[in-house]
């Protein structure tokens, strides 16, 4: 596919994200939430396994970079901002940025 690339690292990054995918498939009947609780770490524990294979993919081939004047960016950029804004005007800041184990 991509000649900068190592073929191993698209196949861990790609079986990582699709295994991502399945999250809310996960069921384990031995936790104390079955139907919500296991989904979210498993959720966050893939992705932030695939994390430095997307940075290393992202580094070698640069023509997967996003463009930075694209109008998508500077959407996500001010929802993040106002994201941001309102944590901060929030009661509990910790609270209104985080948020708590029961809004999963």
């Amino acid at each position: 596919m991509h000649a900068k690339v190592s073929q191993r690292v698209l196949v861990v990054f790609a079986i990582l994200t699709i295994a991502a995918v399945f999250a809310p498939v996960m069921y384990l009947p031995a936790f104390w939430l079955p139907h919500q609780g296991v989904k979210f770490p498993y959720f966050c524990i893939l992705i932030e396994l695939a994390l430095p294979f997307f940075a290393y993919i992202l580094a070698k081939e640069k023509t997967l970079r996003p463009n930075i004047k694209s109008w998508v960016l500077a959407l996500l950029f001010m929802y993040l901002v106002s994201i941001l804004i309102s944590s901060f005007l929030g009661d509990d800041l910790r609270n209104s940025f985080w948020g708590n184990g029961w809004r999963m």
